[in-house]
């Protein structure tokens, strides 16, 4: 299977049932505007389509949007232009599988000794809820597209972690160059079955979500699309002009660009396709954790990079969009964490939860409508540090050295100014806060 038309099958049995009765509830009534559909200004209908784009490795400052004056992303731009901008969004991990793990489950990933990539040779354990599976029993159709990242075996794939379709790679990083001869270890799947493909990686990750799009048309579905861009390799689609007479650095930041405004295109073909099909669709776009530097990517005016727990590893670009539900070309400052993703889009398709289930993530109704959410605590922790965020403080500890760095990340938001010294009272809070945390929270190391 390859081209354009290729896609992700591997439906559950059921599906072309509720989508007749979908399409009889969509029949035109003779008032001309079909029932279900929403007039200019109304609200729009419950149990709305959600579609989460992910992006690998982007950094903080490296959208338009976010103040990146070098680079024109005017599709990603135009999410924010519908919608709400977060500038103190964080995700759970510094680093792509435990934060797609924290993202995915509503939980922190440490509680079963998720720390680091390494660790995604396990899988996202058996036991855990994913938000695919609590939104296919709300009768969701459910597709993956893209980067994986959460075990590479039959059982920890994606069609045996709730998602009804899958496409894409299970891997954390292939190349973007599709074919027999790219990416030999990293193969493209097509539910469990390899497909020779051809193109470019980008591309096909928005075609195949697109078909997804156009074939659920009025139905409601969760489609993931979790792009590679703009993780490394960098292998721009096409070669840079003029590559001759630039330096390394020149080199690599024109790379970096061309990954990112292919990924920038990528999602301006996402919405075009809902544009033409859909009432008011949610639309979430974020990364997956901060920027690093061999990518050539920005995490200003944030400090740090991948791989620690300073702002520039875990505060991420976020914007969400829902046609009259969210004000658009708005912008809050809630302090809030990608896990809250999970109870968010619960409440949306009205899903009930397991009732042993224990989310970490609050639902964001709130936020987009405006308003603010109750002050909690966040906690980061991987081999290397951990961090504590409460209000406008945050306290970073590099484990190695037992260095305390306490930061106020509202006035200071490049954490450059340690004043655990002036503020001992804050500094102590802040390391009880953790200590509790450790000690109520299950942690797991058995998977």
């Amino acid at each position: 299977m390859s081209g354009a038309a290729s896609g992700i099958r591997n439906v559950r049995l059921g599906r072309s049932v509720r989508s007749v009765l979908v399409t009889l509830l969509v029949l035109p009534c003779p008032g001309g505007r079909a029932v279900g559909q929403t007039e200019a200004g109304a609200a729009p209908p419950s149990r709305s389509p959600i579609v989460l784009i992910v992006a690998d490795d982007l950094g903080y400052g490296d959208l338009a949007c976010y103040g990146n004056a070098r680079i024109a992303t005017p599709s990603i731009d135009r999410i924010a232009a519908r919608g709400l901008r977060f500038t103190q969004a964080y995700v759970t991990s510094s680093v792509c599988s435990p934060s797609r793990a924290g993202l995915l489950t509503g939980r922190y990933q440490q509680r079963w000794g998720y720390y680091n990539n390494a660790d995604a040779k396990f899988g996202l354990p058996l036991r855990e809820t994913t938000l695919a599976d609590v939104l296919r029993d709300a009768d969701y159709a459910t597709a993956a597209v893209g980067k994986w990242h959460l075990g590479t075996d039959r059982a920890h794939h994606p069609l045996s972690r709730g998602f009804d379709e899958f496409w894409g790679f299970l891997s954390g990083s292939r190349s973007y160059r599709l074919g027999p001869a790219a990416g030999a270890n990293q193969p493209i799947l097509s539910g469990f079955e390899p497909v020779d493909e051809s193109g470019y990686l980008t591309d096909r990750i928005t075609d195949v979500a697109i078909d997804f799009i156009e074939r659920k048309a009025g139905e409601p579905y969760f489609l993931y699309v979790s792009y590679s861009a703009v993780h490394t390799p960098m292998e721009p689609r096409e070669a840079i002009a003029g590559a001759d007479g630039l330096s390394d650095e020149e080199l690599g930041r024109e790379r970096h660009f061309a990954l990112l405004r292919a990924l920038d295109e990528g999602v301006g073909r996402i919405l075009d396709a809902l544009d033409e099909v859909e009432v008011a669709p949610l639309v979430v776009f974020l990364s997956d954790n901060g920027a690093a530097p061999e990518n050539f990517a920005s995490n200003a005016p944030l400090r740090g990079r991948k791989n620690e727990l300073f702002e520039g590893g875990v505060r991420v670009p976020m914007i969400v969009s829902w046609p009259g539900r969210i004000a658009p070309g708005t912008t809050t400052a809630e302090t809030v964490m990608a896990f809250d993703l999970f109870p968010t889009f619960a409440d949306v398709a009205g899903a009930t939860l397991p009732g042993t289930l224990e989310l970490d993530g609050v639902d964001l109704a709130p936020v987009l409508a405006g308003g603010a959410l109750p002050e909690r605590t966040l906690f980061w922790e991987d081999n290397r540090y951990w961090a504590v965020r409460k209000g406008d403080w945050k306290l970073v500890c590099t484990i190695r050295e037992w260095r305390y760095e306490l930061f106020d990340v509202v006035r200071d938001p490049g954490e450059t100014e340690d004043v655990s010294d002036e503020h001992p009272g804050v500094l102590v809070d802040l390391l009880r806060a953790h200590g509790t945390w450790r000690r109520e929270k299950p942690f797991f190391l058995v998977r």
